[in-house]
């Protein structure tokens, strides 16, 4: 039986230097660090430099850092950027230190978080595919096999190394997670099937920046939450309000990092998925993070690399009690939501200070609303974000009135299913009802059936 877990890279009570050409890299991988239970000891700033194809740091850098890890112990050097196979091989023989770059950690930290079948089988897939051309940095036994047999073989080896077997069994395993992966993702295509008559809104944005925490405030429940990126892994998905009709789903998403390596992104493309079947959603920021704005174009870019662009998106600013420059985001925040709209409607809200027309389309992207700016640990502030997220539904409901006969129960079952019922009235042919609903529920009641 192949075990993965003879390729896990232990970080937890390592000591550091990490290396990055950018403080917020700096503060990132210091993060993620964090998170495997490592221990960042020294940062080094990067200055613009020639990358070298061989090291990418060149040698010259390199040796310079040996020296400062040996001097101050540390047996990790962890890089803000991302190394091919050959460059790993070739700064680890220089600094004679164990190396992980940027996707490296992402991957390790993917694969210690997740919890459920389907993000345990998607990590597992892109770990093997970035270990696959790595392999050869995490074995000391390359020497060939030897056989036990007598008479002429007795000593000789099989013709075959170490590292050999090991990519013939990674690839074997590949093929059989990919397989067990087809037959999770037809388990999740038809329970999103079954979701078809509920409205949802999925919950995006920039790891850590608290939707966890805001899923469980909005929706009174109690998904996992940790003070760590990416502790959030799996689509959770819950119920906004149960008293909204039609029924309304808050769906919890993984966070996303700049530079999410491409593994990730394509394993995780079913889940994502949840995204893209989302009638809106709601992009969580930090409002607290000095990077808020760059978070923000991460997330933008990988929903647009999803083909999610296109939703309408409120944004959410949330950790606003522990902001500082408050102002200042709102005046950027409410810069970038006045970009979407053109000059006439601009003018319009100026004049009566109403919300531009719900849902516009501009022409690079989907619309976003007003942004909304609350603390997700604030109750109230909560309370009157559940209601701003039902009013952008109620804003497409449109009235319809029907006469559905006695006997039509299942009717009656699907009114009350996918629609408001303002008004419910008994007469001599069948009960009277008044509803709300959106176009493509009233078409699946069949409202023009019983139309009054």
């Amino acid at each position: 039986m192949f075990d993965t877990n003879a390729f896990l890279i232990p970080l937890d009570k390592r000591r550091a230097l990490i290396v990055s050409d950018s403080e917020w890299g700096l503060d990132e991988l210091e993060g993620l660090l964090v998170t495997m239970g490592g221990e960042c000891v020294e940062r080094t700033l990067l200055t613009k430099h020639r990358i070298d194809p061989k090291t990418y740091l060149g040698s010259g850098k390199l040796e310079e850092l040996r020296k400062q890890m040996d001097e101050l112990e540390l047996d990790l050097l962890l890089v803000d950027f991302d190394l091919s196979p050959s460059q790993l091989k070739n700064v680890e023989k220089i600094t004679q230190k164990l190396v992980l770059d940027r996707s490296g950690i992402i991957l390790e930290i993917f694969n210690r978080h997740a919890r459920s079948k389907e993000a345990k089988l998607q990590v597992e897939t892109a770990r093997l595919q970035y270990l696959m051309p790595r392999l050869t940095n995490l074995w000391s036994h390359f020497e060939r096999q030897r056989g036990s047999g007598g008479g002429a073989l007795k000593g000789k080896g099989m013709g075959e190394k170490q590292i050999e077997v090991d990519r013939r069994l990674v690839k074997d395993r590949l093929t059989h997670l990919r397989r067990k992966l087809v037959e999770v993702e037809a388990s999740r295509d038809l329970h999103r099937r079954q979701r078809e008559s509920i409205l949802k809104v999925a919950l995006v944005g920039y790891t850590n920046a608290g939707k966890s925490t805001l899923l469980n405030a909005l929706t009174k429940s109690e998904v996992l939450v940790e003070d760590a990126l990416f502790a959030t892994l799996d689509a959770s998905v819950r119920l906004l309000t149960p008293k909204a009709r039609p029924a309304v789903l808050a769906i919890d998403t993984v966070g996303f990092i700049d530079r999410l390596p491409h593994g990730l992104v394509a394993s995780f493309r079913s889940t994502l998925g949840e995204v893209l079947e989302a009638d809106l959603l709601v992009h969580v920021l930090d409002g607290s993070s000095e990077e808020v704005q760059r978070h923000c174009e991460v997330t933008m870019k990988v929903l647009a690399e999803l083909g999610a662009h296109q939703i309408p998106m409120l944004l959410v600013f949330n950790k606003m009690d522990q902001c500082k420059k408050t102002q200042m985001l709102k005046i950027w925040a409410n810069g970038l939501y006045r970009e979407t709209l053109d000059a006439n409607e601009i003018a319009m809200q100026n004049l009566n200070g109403a919300e531009p027309p719900r849902f516009h389309i501009p022409k690079e992207g989907a619309a976003l609303f007003k942004p909304v700016f609350l603390s997700a640990l604030d109750l109230s502030q909560v309370s009157q974000l559940r209601e701003r997220i039902l009013s952008i539904f109620d804003s497409q409901l449109e009235i319809y009135e029907l006469v559905v006969p006695f006997e039509d129960g299942k009717t009656v079952s699907q009114i009350f299913d996918l629609s408001r019922v303002e008004v419910r009235r008994p007469l001599e042919t069948g009960t009277f009802f008044r509803i709300r609903t959106l176009p493509e529920f009233a078409a699946r009641i069949n409202v023009k059936r019983y139309q009054a």
